[in-house]
């Protein structure tokens, strides 16, 4: 039976031991792309979780305003 796209993303992409079923799946984030106001919420979220450091290849923050 042939995969679907997202079924081959997961599976790239599934942490060791994790597996995949119906409900939920654990995967590896590989790049993340932020903007402008979502962007900031999403640092001061994190800020507030008290995580210090990304764990990413590769995190892209786009700000187009002074």
């Amino acid at each position: 039976m042939k995969m679907g796209l997202v079924t081959k993303i997961l599976t790239n992409n599934a942490m060791e031991d994790s597996g995949i079923n119906e409900n939920s799946c654990l995967v590896k984030v590989n790049q993340t792309l932020t903007q402008d106001s979502t962007g900031t919420m999403a640092y001061l979220q994190l800020d507030a979780m008290n995580i210090s450091k990304v764990a990413t290849d590769l995190s892209v923050a786009y700000v187009d305003h002074n």
